[in-house]
């Protein structure tokens, strides 16, 4: 029987997923950690106005940051995964190598070695350029169309909203898609326009059609909030979202 080899990547995505399970669980179970312990970590997984729903010592506000500087996690990944994109679009097309600095967190991640990214595969290519889209709309939406409250965030969660789509970057380009064609050749080897395949275009129609839901919810959210005039603080309780049809109540 073989095993399967994990590689660092997949180990880091593992160890979030239990880390927010194990968050998770604690939070339903009826026991509950030390006072002060307790209070870091509610402060921690909670986010926005649903911090105002616990007793916060004074001292964990010095670790708030303003929920607002949300984009600043899609202009990072904008710039990020734009790069990493450029440097992809280069070696497909023009044979060049990727940086070294790349080269060597890849190899670390994934194990494999330099030569594996001479060549980038059209699904690749595809992944990352929605990646870079996903993020460039949702940057435009933050600064446009979504309106924050006055509420706050942890600075453990800022952190980790900046490094999830650098990771998820990298983690793109750790993905083994070189499958075989045929029985004799490989995606790797293939010209780049003879690797489409009738799953790159329902991929993007499913991601174009994901992304108009996204931005018609997050309108209709951010229209909650206001009158035809000007901003309107609301409580926090649920009203019902006209249009919302997958999320009929909603917390503003």
């Amino acid at each position: 029987m073989m095993l399967v080899a994990f590689q660092i990547v997949d180990i880091a995505w593992f160890l979030l997923a239990l880390g927010f399970l194990i968050a998770f669980c604690f939070h339903k179970l009826p026991l509950k950690l030390p006072a002060d312990f307790e209070h870091v970590f509610q402060d921690l997984i909670r986010y926005g106005k649903t911090k105002e729903l616990i007793t916060r010592p004074g001292f964990l506000r010095m670790f708030d940051v303003p929920k607002r500087w949300f984009w600043h996690f899609y202009a990072v990944s904008v710039f990020w995964n734009g790069l990493l994109l450029v440097f992809s679009l280069r070696t497909a097309l023009l044979g060049e190598v990727f940086p070294e600095f790349l080269t060597g967190a890849l190899e670390f991640l994934s194990g494999r070695p330099t030569s594996y990214w001479n060549e980038i595969p059209l699904t690749i290519l595809v992944l990352q350029t929605l990646l870079w889209v996903h993020c460039i709309r949702r940057l435009i939406e933050c600064l446009t169309v979504s309106i924050f409250s006055a509420s706050s965030i942890h600075v453990v969660q800022y952190a980790f909203g900046l490094s999830y789509y650098i990771l998820l970057g990298l983690t793109v380009l750790c993905m083994d898609v070189s499958q075989p064609i045929n029985g004799t050749m490989g995606f790797f080897t293939a010209p780049l326009l003879g690797q489409l395949r009738w799953n790159h275009a329902a991929g993007v129609l499913l991601f174009l059609w994901a992304s108009q839901l996204q931005y018609r919810t997050l309108a209709l959210l951010a229209g909650l909030r206001t009158t035809s005039s000007e901003w309107r603080p609301l409580p926090i309780e649920f009203h019902m979202g006209v249009g919302l049809s997958w999320s009929p109540v909603l917390t503003t």
